[in-house]
């Protein structure tokens, strides 16, 4: 009897939990200067507003969305409140997070929204870095039920860019077990099963 708890107990513990339907997107796979509009539509997200970079930015790689073109570095430095890039969800998703570069006193946002077009603010996360913001990282992370729709942008003025990278998104409303985490509970469950047997003989 004394023995059932610590096992429960470990099973519990061992237990390393991951997010149900997570998908990333590492913007490696396009072409500088193109819009990215429906080329992850796949992957049930589609944008506007947004368009792969040429541009070298440090700590980041692979997509820069300082503006539709390949050149980020002249104005009108986008996104901007009023022109943010704008990421569509085929259904509903319950977390969302993606890396900025770049980030100086203009900082960084992200929105999130319950409908396409419109809607309720879910949620939102942002950061600011200093001067130009060069070799400044952040990750913004925004978690909330029935998100459709995520805005980015540089919440306040100042001449100079930004980037984004490595976008996750989750649809699962809650983490679920790995396959591994369940083998070492099961054996846990096992002996107790057979120390009711015991104790009932």
């Amino acid at each position: 009897m004394r023995l059932r708890l610590p096992i429960v107990l470990l099973g519990l513990a061992s237990a390393v939990l991951v997010r149900a339907g997570t998908v990333t997107i590492n913007f490696d796979d396009g072409t500088a200067g193109n819009a990215i509009g429906s080329f992850y539509a796949a992957q049930g997200l589609t944008f506007s507003n947004a368009g792969w970079t040429g541009l070298a930015v440090t700590g980041i790689t692979g997509l820069g969305l300082v503006d539709i073109t390949d050149d980020g570095a002249n104005p009108p430095f986008t996104p901007t409140p009023t022109t943010p890039i704008v990421g569509v969800f085929s259904s509903a998703q319950s977390f969302v997070s993606i890396l900025a570069g770049d980030v100086g006193i203009a900082g960084a946002k992200i929105d999130v929204y319950d409908a396409v077009t419109g809607g309720n603010l879910i949620g939102s996360d942002s950061f600011f870095g200093t001067g130009t913001g060069a070799g400044q990282t952040a990750t913004l992370s925004v978690s909330g039920s029935g998100i459709l729709r995520f805005e980015l942008y540089r919440p306040a003025a100042a001449d100079e860019g930004l980037a984004f990278d490595n976008l996750t998104f989750s649809a699962g409303s809650a983490p679920v077990p790995e396959p591994s985490t369940l083998l070492m509970i099961a054996p846990g469950g096992a002996l107790l099963a057979l120390l009711r047997v015991r104790k009932r003989s």
